[in-house]
């Protein structure tokens, strides 16, 4: 990591070659393209290399943040299940969400770690070799239509301000059709071409139109795509961990779609069959665990915020789901969580966080 992160490819590559397995073949193909480039590789791709170093950078530290990422990716497009982690997973489902584009957009742009890695981590000459990639960060991820394509352009029209771009192409004009809307972050290449930063991610004019309309981030809700994409899934519109499989090579924009090749489902949980008992649904029974387990991390994790805010949209969709809420999720020990909710929301969620907030301080007073 520390050669990759001082531009040193041959190095890096004969470093890792010594201890490869199978699952490094990728990374190894990275390595063998940036040394067959040498000096002469083209910002972009040297940008490129640097977002596949800060993501191995958070995995190899045990960065908590990632792990974040894994869990807000595995609640929101994988299985809705508090008592489920990426630990519980087949180890083929759990390199799919390793790898998940929804995982890798939390991590690197969600906790802007990848600013961190190129002011902390990387060799000032490798920053400067990638050009304007310290501003990546700061680009938008937005909804686009694909329009036309030629050779290596891709025209796309931005969802959210009707404008067209002439981008340069990687490969997402040949592995989606002409006409569909996907999500991605528009990035320079130079004074007047752009690229997308990896491959977007595929969604429904629905979801396009949705997202396009929350823009820009709301204070209550830091990253408006996500939950948009979870309720994409939730009503069928959108496929179950759609963002597995769209992992790349450096130099393009041809997804490896290394899937599980076996069906799996999480088993149910004593605490889910009690839910579903009380009569909530299947869906709704695995939002009620995950603001379960993600109110008493709250106060001492404001990462968990959007798992709280994803879980209780849906909740107040459902007056039988409130019910349970209101006699099972307002003792004193989430007192603090809905609180805390509540100084970071607005509108009817707000509302229903400090009456939640309330009710739990006046049972906490009357068991004293």
């Amino acid at each position: 990591m520390l050669a990759e992160a001082r531009g040193d490819a041959v190095t890096a590559s004969r470093l890792l070659s010594d201890g490869a397995s199978e699952d490094d073949a990728q990374h190894l193909a990275d390595l063998a393209a940036m040394e067959r480039h040498g000096e002469q590789a083209p910002p972009w791709l040297v940008g490129r290399w640097i977002t596949r170093q800060a993501l191995r950078w958070m995995r190899l530290r045990g960065d908590e943040r990632y792990e974040q990422s894994l869990y807000l990716c595995l609640q929101g497009t994988y299985w809705s299940r508090a008592d489920l982690t990426a630990g519980d997973l087949p180890p083929v489902y759990a390199k799919a969400l390793a790898d998940d584009w929804v995982t890798r957009e939390l991590a690197l742009y969600g906790h802007r770690a990848l600013d961190e890695f190129l002011d902390d981590v990387a060799h000032p000459r490798l920053v400067e070799a990638a050009g304007s990639v310290a501003s990546w960060t700061r680009m938008p991820l937005r909804p686009y239509r694909l329009v036309d394509r030629g050779d290596d352009r891709l025209v796309v029209s931005d969802v959210v301000t009707g404008c067209g771009h002439e981008v340069f192409d990687l490969g997402t004009g040949a592995f989606y059709p002409l006409g569909a809307e996907v999500l991605g972050r528009l990035v320079p290449v130079d004074d007047e071409l752009w690229m997308f930063e990896t491959l977007p991610l595929l969604i429904d004019r629905r979801t396009s139109i949705d997202i396009a309309s929350t823009l820009p981030p709301q204070h209550a809700n830091p990253l408006p795509w996500a939950p948009l994409v979870t309720r994409a899934i939730d009503q069928g519109r959108l496929p179950r961990m759609l963002g597995a499989g769209l992992r790349t090579p450096v130099f393009d924009d041809l997804p490896l779609l290394d899937l599980p090749d076996l069906e799996w489902e999480p088993p149910p949980d004593e605490r889910w069959a009690e839910l579903v008992a009380a009569g909530l649904d299947d869906e709704m029974a695995g939002w009620v665990q995950v603001l379960e387990e993600a109110l008493t991390m709250l106060p001492r994790q404001p990462t968990a915020l959007q798992a709280v805010v994803d879980s209780l949209d849906r909740v107040l969709a459902s007056e039988t789901a409130m019910a349970v809420v209101r006699d099972q999720l307002t003792g004193v020990e989430v007192a603090a969580g809905w609180e805390a909710l509540a100084g970071q929301s607005d509108g009817e969620l707000r509302l229903a966080c400090v009456d939640l907030a309330a009710t739990a301080r006046e049972r906490g007073d009357g068991r004293w």
